[in-house]
């Protein structure tokens, strides 16, 4: 018989689900908005014929209000990892709980990123007039890097340690800071993606203040 290995990624509210990505038998992951008109019908007539009936009447306070295909969210916090085998529906809790910690957790640390970018920018801020908020943001910077390494994300990561330059450049720590932007610069030099474009216009924004920080002390010393 034929199987369908469906994963359902889910929004905070339980009692609305959307369909975000399919995974069949190959394990093959499915975007709704990139298959073709045919392929997302078939699949979507398996799915109300088989899931939504089953689900609905082993467990119709949770999913009785699903939606095929259903829109695409940023942020997913439930996942339940089906296996159907027709007309019969088998529920894999051990994998959906681990599924389920495992995106909560990225999910954190993504909300800790961004409140901290939030906070890194005012402190970056009025770190241009005072000592003080200079150090703040270096921290800030610091900790973002953390996470950024958590997640695993190169360009978070790179990014993060610009803007640890860039407050090393209003403390006058101007080698520490060119090091650090030319390491980001060398690293993401022949990279053509959108991300290395990205970086590298970063790098040369610091670059040009580092140059002004830099005559401009010495016009102050003098």
């Amino acid at each position: 018989m034929e199987r369908i290995r469906f994963v359902i990624l889910g929004f905070l509210n339980p009692y609305h689900w959307d369909v975000k990505v399919l995974i069949d038998e190959f394990a093959e992951w499915k975007d709704f908005e990139s298959l073709p008109p045919s392929e997302v019908k078939a699949l979507t007539d398996a799915f109300n014929s088989n899931v939504r009936f089953n689900a609905g009447a082993s467990s119709s306070h949770l999913v009785k209000k699903i939606k095929v295909p259903g829109r695409l969210y940023r942020r997913f916090i439930c996942c339940l990892r089906n296996t159907i085998y027709n007309p019969e529906l088998y529920f894999d809790m051990r994998g959906s709980l681990m599924m389920m910690s495992f995106l909560n957790y990225h999910l954190e640390l993504e909300k800790l990123m961004w409140i901290l970018s939030t906070f890194g920018g005012a402190f970056s801020a009025y770190g241009d007039y005072f000592e003080d908020f200079a150090v703040k943001a270096s921290a800030i910077s610091v900790k973002q890097l953390e996470i950024a390494m958590k997640l695993g994300n190169p360009v978070l990561i790179s990014r993060c340690k610009l803007y640890l330059s860039l407050s090393l450049i209003q403390r006058g720590y101007f080698r520490l800071a060119k090091r650090i932007i030319r390491e980001q610069f060398k690293l993401w030099e022949k990279v053509e993606v959108s991300d290395g474009n990205l970086i590298r216009r970063i790098c040369r924004g610091i670059w040009t203040r580092l140059n002004n920080e830099k005559r401009r002390h010495m016009l102050s010393v003098q």
